[in-house]
């Protein structure tokens, strides 16, 4: 039930599978990673 929710939320971001941040971490669950390169937003 989760495995299939977590596609889901995968398939909606719609980035490619490399670049999904909803990671699988074995024994843990799942992790969301924030993207490495975030550009900066500001004044």
């Amino acid at each position: 039930m989760i495995e299939a929710a977590i596609q889901r939320l995968r398939a909606k971001i719609g980035e490619e599978p490399e670049m999904n941040p909803i990671r699988a971490v074995r024994g843990m669950g799942y992790v969301l990673e924030a993207p490495a390169s975030t550009p900066a937003q500001g004044p």
